[in-house]
């Protein structure tokens, strides 16, 4: 799981995109690197993938992920992948149910999802941006 968890946050550095966080990072400095498009994205803890998820619009989901108001950071490192929204929740499901990340609670079906079918979308991902 471990080497999986590696190879999904290198295939998100190739083809996306990240931020990395420090404790007295702000918002305003790191806003710009977010796009206003879509996409699925990732938060982590230097390499522990704790969150998964899928928006229409990365940089206001991004702000309410670091907003005091909705929650805090809890994360040190972001990652995205720039997609229309129905290919990023497509592959959101099957991140989630593969990886089973600490945060996500949605899409986490025991038994559901596997190496073949996280394997499978990150072949479309490469495709679609090819």
């Amino acid at each position: 799981m471990e080497r999986m968890t590696e190879r999904v946050i290198e295939s998100f550095d190739i083809l996306g995109s990240s931020v990395t966080f420090t404790r007295t990072t702000k918002w305003k400095d790191v806003r710009s690197a977010f796009p206003a498009s879509g996409g699925v994205y990732l938060l982590a803890v230097g390499n522990q993938i704790i969150y998964v998820g899928s928006t229409s619009g990365l940089q206001k989901r991004m702000y309410s992920h670091t907003n005091s108001r909705g929650g805090g950071r809890f994360f040190n490192r972001a990652l995205w992948i720039e997609f229309p929204i129905e290919e990023a929740r497509m592959a959101e499901g099957a991140l989630i149910r593969y990886l089973t990340p600490k945060h996500n609670t949605v899409h986490q079906a025991p038994g559901e999802g596997g190496p073949e079918d996280l394997y499978g979308i990150l072949v479309e991902m490469m495709e679609y941006i090819e």
